[in-house]
């Protein structure tokens, strides 16, 4: 495994050497900074602006005062009403459109890296800007609770399909914001991995916050089906905690060897809490992240290394997971 996650690697960074990929980061450097001087210029033109529109209301307002004219006052209100919005309408369009400029300015070179990886990977990785399952990442409950009460879905940032050893994946990085209307954003990824065997069960692991404390069942009605399980491993059951609508196939899947596997794939992905589920002949790995599979197109070339190889480390740990859960193997799980 270790030799075809490095071949993989270096496959890589020679295709991005040859296509003089590194290259056009000078080109998005230098778009960057246009972005940035656009804006800027697009906020001092809205303040000045406002500077001009509170004369106008001052000078309208003057004559109105002095000579008491009930027409004059209905048409500053009429003007003042229409001029107003549209001011904060017009600047808040234009920066929308610069942003949008360079938001597909930024997927264009995305696309680019991604293309390569494919070429590369030992199997099939496939960059999207669209995911269509969520339906069933929250039917599977792979999200928790107490996330989905503090945080809710505004977009998805990087979606990814395709398969390894036989063995699809989907992967999706979704952005949340604060329900309190907090404005620091959050990130929640989740794996996919379709299983090569039938199971029509459904079962959830997932690492409780310091302290918390469980109810028997904490699901919502639609799946009030699950009911808490107790395993004879006490350290696992002091780390996760699983619910599961079927009591006897569950202890079939967690054997000694099974739970050593699952705790490999926790230290793997280097995260706080992991959570899991398997539904519908597929296992599911939730976890918060800190918005992987980025790279700064503002750092140089040497830099820009260092963030590339982070996000093929990000992607080999795919590869990883799906080898140590043996997943290609139809008796696995």
């Amino acid at each position: 495994m270790t030799e075809e996650i490095n071949n993989f690697k270096n496959k890589v960074l020679e295709k991005l050497h040859n296509s003089n990929y590194l290259n056009t980061f000078e080109t998005i450097n230098k778009d960057k900074h246009n972005y940035l001087e656009l804006i800027k210029a697009e906020k001092i033109k809205f303040n000045i602006l406002c500077i001009i529109v509170v004369v106008i209301i001052t000078l309208s307002m003057v004559p109105t005062f002095l000579f008491s004219n009930e027409n004059l006052m209905i048409i500053s209100f009429i003007f003042l009403t229409i001029l107003v919005p549209l001011i904060f309408y017009a600047d808040k369009k234009k920066i929308q459109k610069i942003e949008m400029i360079k938001r597909n300015k930024n997927n264009k070179f995305k696309k680019i890296f991604y293309d390569i990886i494919n070429e590369c990977f030992p199997g099939e990785f496939l960059w999207s800007e669209k995911f269509y399952e969520h339906k069933y990442i929250e039917e599977s409950c792979v999200i928790p609770q107490r996330f989905k009460d503090k945080y809710f879905k505004n977009s998805d940032d990087d979606v990814f399909c395709g398969t390894y050893k036989s063995v699809k994946f989907n992967i999706v990085e979704t952005q949340y914001l604060p329900n309190d209307g907090g404005e620091y954003c959050t990130y929640y990824t989740v794996i996919k991995l379709d299983l090569n065997k039938t199971y029509k069960g459904h079962t959830v692991i997932f690492e409780p916050e310091v302290d918390e404390i469980l109810p028997n069942n904490i699901f919502t009605t639609n799946q009030s089906n699950l009911s808490k399980i107790t395993l004879e491993d006490i350290e696992f059951n002091k780390r996760f905690r699983i619910y599961s609508d079927d009591q006897i196939k569950v202890r079939y899947i967690f054997t000694t060897a099974f739970i050593e596997r699952f705790k490999k794939v926790k230290n793997i992905f280097n995260t706080e809490r992991l959570n899991c589920a398997i539904y519908k002949n597929s296992i599911y790995f939730g976890m918060e992240t800190n918005n992987i599979f980025e790279f700064d197109t503002t750092k140089d070339k040497k830099q820009i290394l260092v963030d590339i190889n982070k996000t093929m480390d990000e992607i080999t740990s795919l590869i990883k997971v799906i080898d140590i859960l043996s997943l290609d193997n139809t008796t696995s799980l």
